[in-house]
């Protein structure tokens, strides 16, 4: 019997391998040799997993950080009209006061009630735009998701983003209803790294002068199994056929300054927990890419 330490990459040795041999002095050399060389490659794979699982929250916690900016920037957007309105109503208020028993009091009276609704559609905005926003932070079980909505809540969550590059979202309506079973945190994260990735490379390769972005679903079939696929297209700089597989890998940048790496490696990652798959579906350099999530038909 022969035995060595698996160390990992913190120094632990909490794994072991293990040799039994079938006779007396049937271990040999080669035989330790090799089993070295096997710890080595299982210490290196645990390494790889651990350090997948920690970028994957590195991703996570990015995101949400992109994302807190993001909704403080949309609810001051919102909160600056109710803000004035609110000054616009007391201004009609005071006037309706001093406008008693005469006849411009009712036209006081139907402003003020305008003001009022557009108040009331102000919060109803706030409340739709954290509820947004809240789906990205809760980790929970399998759920059944309608994904025409959850692709609308991506595209809602990045709209901001696309506005200030002048980049226009477009969602193309699916012909039916698509259904599956899956994690909505999850989900949503690929979709939200997906957009933002389109969204970045048209700025990149555009600044300033903006470009298109459009999504849809469809049911596919792939390996005699039905899949829900979730296109995302964009009319960025491209990508050369040698680099379709390569982008995913952890660490590639296109050359972009802010790039990090890690968002693309990420999506295929979460995809594949999914059981799933993110790919190039076809790109052409200087006229666009699509990017395809596939999700397993899973009710």
């Amino acid at each position: 019997c022969l035995g060595v330490p698996i160390a990992t990459e913190d120094g632990a040795m909490a794994y072991g391998l293990f040799v039994f041999g079938g006779q007396a002095g049937g271990l040999t050399a080669v035989t330790d040799d090799l089993l070295h060389f096997a710890s080595e490659t299982i210490a290196a794979l645990l390494n790889q997993q651990k350090l997948q699982t920690q970028t994957v929250e590195m991703q996570r916690l990015a995101l949400l950080g992109n994302l807190t900016r993001a909704l403080v920037h949309e609810i001051n957007h919102q909160l600056s009209p109710i803000g004035f309105a609110l000054e616009e109503l007391q201004y009609q208020c005071d006037a309706l006061q001093a406008a008693l028993g005469q006849p411009e009091a009712g036209q006081e009276l139907v402003q003020a009630g305008e003001r009022l609704t557009n108040l009331s559609q102000g919060v109803r905005n706030l409340v739709k735009t954290a509820r947004l926003f809240s789906y990205i932070t809760i980790r929970g079980q399998s759920q059944l998701l309608r994904l025409d909505d959850l692709v609308a809540e991506a595209v809602e969550m990045v709209r901001d983003t696309a506005d200030r590059a002048h980049v226009v979202l477009q969602v193309k309506p699916s012909p039916q209803l698509l259904f599956t079973r899956a994690q909505v945190a999850q989900v949503q994260q690929v979709l939200l790294n997906l957009l933002l990735n389109a969204i970045q490379q048209i700025a990149s390769a555009r600044p300033g002068l903006g470009g298109q972005v459009q999504v849809w679903l469809q049911m596919k079939e792939r390996q005699g199994q039905q899949v829900i696929a979730i296109f995302v297209e964009d009319d960025g700089p491209g990508i050369h056929r040698g680099l379709w597989d390569r982008i995913f890998e952890l660490g590639f940048t296109r050359g972009r300054e802010d790039g990090s790496g890690l968002g693309l490696y990420i999506t295929r990652s979460l995809a594949a927990a999914m059981g799933g798959r993110v790919y190039v579906a076809e790109s052409y350099v200087l006229w666009g890419s699509t990017f395809a999530l596939e999700l397993p038909l899973t009710i």
